[in-house]
């Protein structure tokens, strides 16, 4: 099999002051998608110890994610300080692993507390300009032109997979510094 992904990662990790809803540190994975027309999954390998020289074996933490989510992925959850090393896989229909990328290969970085999920227009606060973008974009409205940056990797507040107007609700709730307890918010 020859399932070759040519990834771009990019991880970001932003600092979000007087955080309230988050301890953990997290990261947002980027790759450009297989264009194989057998595609089912992708697979996220990533460890505090790098695995470059026998991958995928060895990693001992993987997230499996949907082929429609193509674009990234978010990862939470991540022990802040720590460098994390990830790697990412193609699956196919009938369960067929890809080897793993080798442009650029194996993709370390230093997690830092706290990442914004929320702030989907990298403002680096949760306003209700997110909240619009949000419900924008869950109305599958075009988003050229606009300030969103994360398209389906961000906005996903209550960790439901998607982003949809019960998440621009939450967003909204939030920026209006409204009580969080009780809601679906899981930043």
């Amino acid at each position: 099999m020859k399932k070759i992904l040519q990834l771009v990662f990019l991880l970001v990790v932003c600092f979000l002051a007087n955080a309230q809803f988050v301890s953990a540190g997290a990261a947002v994975l980027v790759w450009d998608a297989n264009r194989e027309s057998d595609l089912a999954s992708y697979k996220i390998y990533y460890d505090t110890t790098s695995h470059i020289s026998n991958c995928p074996s060895g990693y001992p933490h993987s997230v499996t994610v949907g082929a429609s989510d193509n674009v990234g992925y978010w990862l939470s959850g991540l022990t802040p300080g720590e460098i994390y090393y990830f790697q990412v896989t193609a699956l196919d229909s009938s369960g067929n692993e890809s080897a793993c990328s080798t442009d650029p290969g194996e993709v370390s970085k230093s997690i830092s507390q706290t990442s914004i999920r929320s702030d989907v227009n990298n403002s680096s606060t949760t306003n209700t300009a997110d909240a619009l973008l949000t419900l924008r974009h869950s109305l599958e409205l075009s988003m050229n032109g606009t300030s969103w940056i994360g398209n389906r990797i961000t906005g996903d507040n209550n960790c439901d997979s998607i982003s949809n107007s019960a998440d621009a609700l939450l967003v909204l709730r939030y920026s209006l510094g409204l009580d969080m307890t009780n809601t679906a918010w899981c930043e």
